[in-house]
């Protein structure tokens, strides 16, 4: 997991106890280095209650800066549009994680994230269609993927406010 990703889910509350010390481990290999880090990736059998405050200080040493809930959100969004361009998960799986990870967990409306929710569900509600309806199940399933896929292409072209041309920096990683 690279450290955008890593800082996102550690803001979103998505890391397990388990994973810190790894997490620390692989900056430590990638040449970060603090004293809080090394005692993480020395830890075995790892409790949040004990790992998570170790954590927290080892980026306060590393002087990283977490980013907010919503940036946070966005970042894991583009994270899942990535991964359905690139075909790593299927457009409906991606649309799906978007739909449940990000869009329902955001306090703003974006009708971008709403898009992915409406196909997804559309796709979930394929199989209860019937030919009397007039639709063609998989042709319309096929639009509905086009379409994630359309605004997956969309989302990753969208300007992040602090983001190099790449798109790839944070104004909260350094």
């Amino acid at each position: 997991m690279n450290r955008e990703l890593t800082l996102t889910c550690w803001t979103l509350r998505r890391l397990l106890s388990e994973e810190l010390p790894c997490i620390a481990a692989d900056w430590l290999g990638e040449g970060l280095d603090s004293p809080s880090l090394r005692e993480l990736a020395g830890t075995s059998s790892p409790q949040m209650s004990d790992v998570g405050p170790l954590f927290e200080k080892a980026l306060s040493e590393l002087h990283f800066t977490l980013p907010k809930k919503e940036e946070a959100l966005r970042f894991l969004a583009r994270h899942y549009a990535q991964q359905i361009v690139d075909g790593v998960v299927s457009p409906y799986d991606g649309a799906r994680k978007i739909w449940w990870q990000v869009s329902n967990e955001s306090e703003r409306s974006d009708p971008l994230l709403l898009s992915f929710v409406g196909a997804a569900s559309e796709i979930e509600d394929l199989p209860e269609r019937t030919e009397q309806d007039g639709y063609d199940r998989k042709k319309y399933a096929r639009e509905l993927e086009e379409m994630i896929v359309g605004s997956a292409r969309q989302l990753l072209k969208e300007a992040q406010p602090g983001a190099t041309a790449n798109g790839r920096s944070r104004p909260w990683l350094i």
